[in-house]
């Protein structure tokens, strides 16, 4: 999250009018997609193909470092978020217990990370 809201604050002082058209996680990668106006074009483009590489290294759940990892599907996690993923599909209930500890870990400085770029979670 903290990413794409790190790059969406590099194309908006790129480009203030520049339109989302869809943001989401493909492959294990980020895939960001957004209309820019004329005369932007290369460096706008370079900054989304930067931060989709980025997305290959940070942990899809947390923000924390993370590698590419192919089980039924592609993802980028952590260490500690793989072995939650695997406790949800093996053992639900120990799952849930812990995936609410590590979001109260997270959530924080998550927080605090956006607030410091002028952004806020939604309540």
């Amino acid at each position: 999250m903290l990413l794409i809201a790190k790059l969406h604050l590099q194309l908006k002082e790129l480009a203030p009018d520049y339109k989302i058209d869809q943001v989401k996680e493909k492959f294990g990668g980020l895939r960001y997609y957004a209309s820019c106006p004329a005369g932007v074009g290369d460096e706008f483009f370079a900054l989304i193909d930067k931060a989709g590489e980025e997305s290959y290294t940070i942990c899809i759940d947390c923000g924390a470092p993370g590698t590419l990892k192919q089980d039924s599907w592609w993802r980028t996690t952590c260490d500690r978020c793989e072995a939650q993923l695997w406790e949800e599909r093996h053992n639900p209930d120990t799952y849930n217990a812990n995936k609410n500890a590590i979001l109260t870990e997270i959530i924080p400085g998550l927080k605090a990370e956006l607030e410091a770029l002028g952004l806020k979670l939604p309540q």
